[in-house]
C-alpha cells in the first residue's frame, strides 16, 4: 500500500542506526526479527480481536510496539498503541478499527525493510 503524500514514513532507520551507534550488524538482525515475527504478530492481533479477548489485544499490541519503536517505525508504534489503549475499553467496533490502520501500517513498514 502506499502513503498519502502527507504520512510520514514507514520506518526510520538512519535514525534507528544512530541510536544503536551505527552497529549495521545489530540493525539486521533487528530488522530480520521483526521481519520473522511480524506475520504471527498479526495473525495474534487478528484472532485476538476475533475472540474479543482484550488482555490479549492489549499484550500483542505492546509487544509489536516495542519492535516498531526499536525500529522506529514510528506510525506503526502509534498506531499500535491507539490499539493497545482501545482493547480495555471494549468498544469492539473502535478497537477493529484501529487495528485496521495497524494493518496497514504494518504493510508499509514490511514493504519499507524488503525493499532491495
Amino acid at each position: 500500500p502506499d502513503a498519502a503524500p502527507t504520512d510520514p514514513p514507514a520506518v526510520d532507520l538512519e535514525c534507528a542506526l544512530g541510536r544503536l551507534q551505527d552497529n549495521r550488524v545489530l540493525l539486521a538482525r533487528m530488522v530480520e526479527q521483526f521481519d520473522g515475527e511480524v506475520a504471527l504478530a498479526r495473525a495474534s492481533l487478528r484472532d485476538a480481536l476475533t475472540r474479543r479477548d482484550a488482555d490479549a489485544v492489549r499484550y500483542a499490541a505492546h509487544r509489536l510496539r516495542g519492535q516498531a519503536l526499536s525500529l522506529e517505525a514510528l506510525p506503526l508504534a502509534a498506531a499500535l498503541g491507539k490499539l493497545e489503549d482501545a482493547a480495555p475499553v471494549r468498544v469492539w467496533n473502535v478497537t477493529s478499527e484501529a487495528f485496521e490502520r495497524v494493518d496497514r501500517e504494518i504493510d508499509r513498514v514490511v514493504t519499507h525493510l524488503r525493499r532491495p
